[in-house]
């Protein structure tokens, strides 16, 4: 029997992986509405599956965020932020991280 392309993590492949993380990243569609659309695409999908795309095997993309946080701090002559969304204490820890 042969082998699946080093691509292909699980079931599915790079493809069927890179819209379900643009689907929520960057469309913020929610995972029920990632599961349905899948599954009318014809894709038999569990919602735990759509879940571990989502979750799993992320550390490549956690270090580039940590690399172009870096260079951005080390670079920029001010940093912006916004923490309308947040609770005091929470902004509070979000500016603290950018400086230590």
């Amino acid at each position: 029997m042969g082998k699946l392309p080093k691509e292909y993590l699980g079931h599915y492949g790079p493809t069927l992986r890179s819209f379900t993380l643009y689907q929520h990243h960057q469309c913020r569609v929610p995972q029920n509405l990632i599961l349905e659309e899948l599954r009318e695409f014809g894709v038999d999908i569990s919602a735990g599956q759509v879940n571990r795309i989502l979750i799993e095997n992320k550390e490549s993309f956690h270090a580039e965020q940590n690399q172009v946080k870096q260079v951005g701090l080390e670079t920029a002559d001010y940093i912006h932020t916004d923490d309308t969304l947040c609770s005091p204490s929470r902004a509070e820890r979000i500016l603290y991280s950018h400086w230590q």
